[in-house]
């Protein structure tokens, strides 16, 4: 029997529905401030704040892709936008730590030549494995180990010392946000 994972529902919800309505909201503030008018529940102070989420969510939303992690290979998307990546393509998968799971996933793309990077929310299917999110947030679930796994049957070879930090990510945004949180207490 194959074994097949899948990007959570969540990571839909993210790309197709928050990231919309955190727009349509800020989109909302830039008006009520260019037309000086009662800003209500929104201070001038919070605006570069929620401009950085609004740049963040619109910018991972633009990564987050619908998968399919197969025995053979990883499908990207469904449809007529539907990509086959061979696992012998990837040079790395890591798990952010960041509250719920994010797989991001290096790959080369053969039309091009060129690495994407690709990230997905991966769908928890059993109770061990949200146990390990919940009581073990620095464990990687299932699926970065099946990936890992998959590349070294395929190509053989696969450097675990390779991967990025599982941190930069989050430095990565911590660094984002500082200036606009500079920018904020300006205002206040």
């Amino acid at each position: 029997m194959e074994k097949i994972y899948k990007s959570s529902a969540l990571t839909a919800i993210i790309k197709y529905f928050i990231a919309p309505v955190i727009t349509i909201i800020f989109i909302y503030a830039l008006y009520l401030i260019s037309r000086g008018g009662d800003l209500g529940d929104f201070y001038l102070a919070e605006l570069p704040i929620m401009t950085w989420m609004v740049v963040m969510i619109i910018f991972s939303a633009f990564f987050f892709k619908d998968v399919k992690v197969a025995t053979q290979n990883i499908i990207v998307g469904h449809g007529a936008n539907k990509k086959i990546l061979d696992y012998k393509n990837i040079a790395w998968v890591i798990q952010s730590y960041i509250g719920r799971p994010v797989i991001y996933l290096k790959y080369l793309n053969p039309e091009t030549g060129n690495f994407r990077i690709i990230s997905f929310i991966p769908q928890i299917y059993t109770r061990n494995q949200f146990s390990k999110i919940m009581f073990h947030p620095y464990r990687e679930v299932e699926v970065v180990d099946f990936i890992r796994t998959q590349i070294r049957i395929t190509s053989g070879k696969y450097n675990v010392n390779a991967e990025p930090s599982h941190w930069n990510f989050i430095w990565i945004i911590l660094l984002s946000l500082l200036p606009f949180v500079l920018v904020s207490a300006f205002l206040i």
